[in-house]
């Protein structure tokens, strides 16, 4: 049987370009106000980088999910550094503070993506419908159920906020260095496509 696989780089761009209100800035605009936002930019300031992401409030429009990811691994290493110095002596409190806030963050997009999507009436656009026949097989990097539009036949990557009631969200980079503690490397996307598939395995064997 003939396969034809059909990849979505641009993780947010296929919502966006069916009318979802799916990026960065939206989604810190439903909440700018929710203490879990504020407590992670907050962390961010912290971090007295030249760099402005998520630091400049009227730059929030041109930041990517990219660069947003990238700042929770700035704050882990940021986190190890202070380990180093203190001569392993420091207090992991901070540590298990990030990770709980990274988990609230994940909750809330989660909540957002899954709200936005049942609020809008999506229609399949003619462009994108005719990549698809009936052996299509499509990978989505999203976590909406847009892709199902199109197909029966697909893969989420990155989890599915209604398939999976979990999605993957951390850093991809990869640089944290090897002595990284177990709780250090928690939100590192490798890791969490483990628990993912762990999850899958579960849930498909009752």
């Amino acid at each position: 049987m003939r396969i034809k696989v059909m990849v979505r780089l641009e993780v947010n761009g296929f919502d966006l370009a069916h009318g979802l209100h799916t990026s960065y800035y939206d989604f810190t605009q439903k909440y700018s106000e929710n203490p879990v936002i504020k407590e992670f930019k907050n962390y961010i300031r912290l971090l007295d980088d030249e760099t402005e992401l998520l630091i400049n409030e009227h730059s929030d429009i041109d930041i990517k999910w990219y660069s947003f990811e990238v700042n929770k691994e700035r704050l882990i290493l940021w986190n190890y550094q202070n380990e180093i110095n203190s001569g392993g002596s420091l207090d992991d409190s901070c540590i298990h503070e990030l990770n709980d806030l990274f988990d609230k963050l994940g909750r809330l997009l989660a909540k957002y993506l899954s709200e936005e999507y049942l609020s809008r009436k999506i229609k399949t656009t003619e462009n994108v419908q005719e990549c698809f026949d009936e052996h299509s097989f499509a990978i989505s990097f999203n976590y909406t159920d847009t892709i199902k539009l199109y197909t029966d036949n697909y893969y989420y990557v990155h989890g599915s906020s209604t398939d999976d009631d979990y999605i993957i969200w951390g850093f991809a980079t990869g640089e944290l260095p090897c002595l990284c503690s177990e709780k250090l490397i928690k939100y590192l996307k490798e890791v969490k496509k483990e628990v993912l598939s762990f999850l899958r395995f579960l849930r498909a064997n009752n």
